[in-house]
């Protein structure tokens, strides 16, 4: 038996709510359970109870044994000298309040189904634990959760925000920058990325905007790559350009590179190789010098596309995957899953912290209603989710179940996830 399982049964009145007796052998009534406190002190604040004839009005404490109130030292803090009522499994002794008040506990009895079951979820290995129950959860419920999660995991993206918000004066230019920065990394090469754009003064970027050749010398020589494929290649005239331009920059404003070691190859395809996403970004700021203002000029899917689409690659980068290395292939900008990724991971976060910071709710329900045009992703997360039979039909989907694997499934807080509560309490 877990307390938190407990917790759980009282929070939510599991247990068989006629003829409650305490062990002195009084009649409880439960009015109101109180609102249960995440932070120190008893584990429910502000609950009813009727024991006897008499109401009362204070904290309720909850364990598995009653003996726990002493070793857990309540006894001596007076934190829990307000609480009416102590709920618990198994009442192995009586308690004390002061050394003086005897303690009202009730034992707690409820289905042992749903014990099993929160020990299967807990204990289980599966990717998914509940994924043997999930036919069994109706489909209003999948849609409210969903669409509290897609909030929820919007409003967690404005909070990641706020300290770049801060950084910059509230000027969403340069943190669209470093969040769209981000999103040309992917998850394998999006911290090399974070530090390449924390390591580059806005100032800088603006000031080299109007060229797109000055731009990946600028953003090239900062990651580092710059150096390391001139040393393999130093009859690359091209890299011989960039790095005499990205040196005047060094001197300039006083720019230290960061390690070439952040950037990773391993596993990606041709396109997404770290030296080209940065070209992508660099041909992308060049052709737009105020591209977060021209974004939210029009708050429209394929007008999004549009802006992001004006970019084109550069020459040399028309035909090189990595520097250094010539390819007969032309190689494209940033394709339509590419430009779908960047609208769902850089552009709408931002959009809508821009909408959080204005109050403008009518702006984010739009932002709400954008993702639900949008297409599904396609990673290993919802890759799983589909082998669940879970509906994924937009971005707004599988930004749900994303935060709903990542907060609640992967950290195994299933008695928090409304799906969870779902499959404990159905039968």
């Amino acid at each position: 038996m877990k307390e938190s399982v407990l917790q759980y049964v009282w929070q939510h009145k599991l247990f068989v709510q006629h003829g409650l007796i305490s062990t002195a052998g009084q009649k409880v009534k439960v009015i109101d359970v109180g609102k249960l406190n995440t932070d120190g002190g008893p584990d429910f604040f502000n609950a009813k109870v009727q024991i006897g004839s008499t109401i009362w009005a204070g904290n309720v404490e909850v364990h598995v044994n009653a003996s726990d109130w002493y070793r857990h030292g309540h006894d001596a803090d007076e934190a829990y000298d307000s609480v009416i009522l102590h709920v618990v499994y198994r009442a192995d002794r009586e308690v004390l309040v002061q050394g003086k008040r005897m303690l009202p506990q009730l034992e707690l009895r409820f289905p042992e189904l749903l014990e099993q079951r929160f020990e299967e979820l807990v204990y289980s290995r599966k990717w998914l634990a509940c994924s043997d129950h999930l036919h069994k959860v109706p489909s209003v419920l999948w849609t409210s959760w969903k669409n509290a999660l897609l909030y929820e995991r919007l409003m967690h993206k404005v909070n990641d925000s706020k300290g770049l918000l801060l950084q910059s004066n509230f000027y969403f230019e340069e943190v669209f920058f470093k969040v769209l920065a981000r999103s040309f990394g992917f998850s394998i090469n999006g911290p090399a990325f974070d530090a390449l754009a924390a390591s580059l003064p806005w100032q800088v970027i603006m000031k080299n905007r109007n060229s797109q050749q000055q731009l990946e010398a600028l953003l090239m020589g900062q990651s580092g790559l710059l150096f390391k494929a001139y040393r393999h290649h130093p009859d690359d005239v091209y890299l011989q350009q960039l790095i005499g331009e990205y040196r005047q920059q060094q001197r300039k404003f006083g720019l230290i590179p960061i390690p070439a070691s952040l950037w990773k190859w391993l596993r990606l395809r041709p396109e997404n190789f770290p030296e080209l996403r940065i070209a992508q970004l660099a041909a992308l700021l060049s052709c737009n010098r105020h591209l977060f203002r021209d974004l939210m000029e029009n708050v429209r899917v394929e007008a999004w596309r549009k802006v992001l689409e004006k970019s084109e690659l550069s020459e040399y980068w028309q035909h090189h995957f990595q520097a250094g290395k010539y390819t007969s292939k032309k190689v494209q900008r940033p394709g339509s899953d590419s430009l779908t990724g960047l609208i769902i991971n850089a552009v709408i976060p931002v959009a809508f912290a821009y909408a959080d910071y204005k109050g403008d709710f009518e702006l984010k329900e739009t932002i709400v209603v954008m993702m639900e045009q949008l297409p599904p992703e396609n990673n290993r997360i919802i890759r799983n989710w589909n082998e669940t039979g879970v509906k994924v039909e937009s971005a707004a989907d599988t930004q749900a179940l994303i935060q709903l694997y990542r907060n609640y499934c992967e950290p195994k807080k299933c008695l928090r996830c409304r799906v969870g509560h779902a499959v404990l309490t159905l039968g």
